[in-house]
């Protein structure tokens, strides 16, 4: 049943104020979307590999989809993640990953220091000329080296015409 006496009136020409309101709202929040991925910044997640479970750690692979891993531990061990390090590489290139094992310890000596700085750098630099898109994991044992691999890389990769943006995962 419809009510006759209800009529819904519709002008195609809206007012003048409307649309000085709408052309005012549309300059002040104009934001260009982008069609692709920012290939210029490089996501680096940092994870602890003692805060990780075998689901967590899969669910990361999952939703960053990385192109690149390097493992600063200096036994890498997946033992908790996967049943072998060599299911673990495995794994890692069914899905297209370069797996890297770069040594950060932290060290008295300054030199050995800036050594293994400017080998992750150097890893770093070559992934970035790929173009892939993707983020970098850097694994490391504890939360605690974490944090310190992340103020030594935001200094040295700050140096670098690469832009990057460093996150953590604590799962």
């Amino acid at each position: 049943m419809s009510n006759s006496k209800i009529r819904l009136v519709y002008s195609s020409s809206p007012s003048s104020k409307a649309v000085e309101q709408r052309t005012e709202w549309g300059f002040s929040h104009a934001k260009q979307l982008g069609l692709f991925d920012d290939f210029e910044t490089v996501r680096v997640i940092l994870i602890p590999i003692s805060n990780m479970s075998i689901h967590s750690f899969k669910r990361a692979l999952a939703n960053y989809t990385p192109k690149l891993i390097v493992d600063t531990r200096k036994f890498p061990d997946f033992f908790s993640i996967f049943s072998s390090i060599d299911s673990a590489l495995d794994a890692f290139s069914d899905r297209g990953i370069e797996y890297n094992q770069i040594l950060f310890t932290e060290t008295i000596n300054t030199i050995d220091n800036w050594k293994n700085l400017e080998e992750i750098k150097s890893v770093f630099i070559s992934y970035c000329q790929k173009n892939t898109g993707a983020p970098i994991f850097v694994l490391s044992s504890t939360e605690k080296v974490s944090k310190s691999i992340e103020k030594k890389l935001e200094g040295c990769l700050a140096q670098e015409t690469v832009k990057t943006k460093l996150e953590s995962i604590c799962m």
